[in-house]
């Protein structure tokens, strides 16, 4: 049994010549689609210091997707996830009671909007994973 496992390997591309229809696979992205994504991010939300605001990348969605899918596809293919993605500016929001008693604050965390639309590529993959296996 154990001649029939794959050892791993460092070049992902084993993997997608597999037929296994229960193996989940994080396939790659296109422009097309971080453009359907940018259109449907909203532009009400804050974003953080130093981050492109919402309305830009929508209005360079056309331009900037080929490069997004290009990092995406990278970190996909490299199996990581850029740094700057992972931080987040947390601010605490009163709820009610004295406002200097920690309790009764909620934290919003404030996340980069290309973040947002790589967690969203990822979301669909794995949603349609479920939906099929199940």
């Amino acid at each position: 049994m154990a001649s029939k496992i794959i050892p791993p390997q460092s070049n992902k591309t084993h993997i997608a010549k597999m037929n296994c229809d229960s193996s989940f696979y994080l396939h790659e992205t296109s422009a097309e689609e971080i453009m359907h994504i940018t259109d449907t991010l909203t532009e009400k939300k804050g974003t953080r210091q130093n981050d492109i605001h919402v309305k830009i990348l929508k209005l360079c969605s056309e331009i900037l997707s080929l490069f997004l899918a290009k990092l995406f596809n990278n970190c996909i293919n490299q199996d990581t996830y850029p740094q700057n993605f992972k931080c987040a500016q947390v601010s605490p929001i009163h709820k009610s009671g004295p406002e200097n008693v920690c309790t009764n604050c909620r934290p919003i965390s404030v996340l980069s909007p290309l973040n947002k639309i790589f967690e969203k590529l990822r979301y669909d993959r794995l949603y349609h994973y479920v939906a099929v296996m199940s």
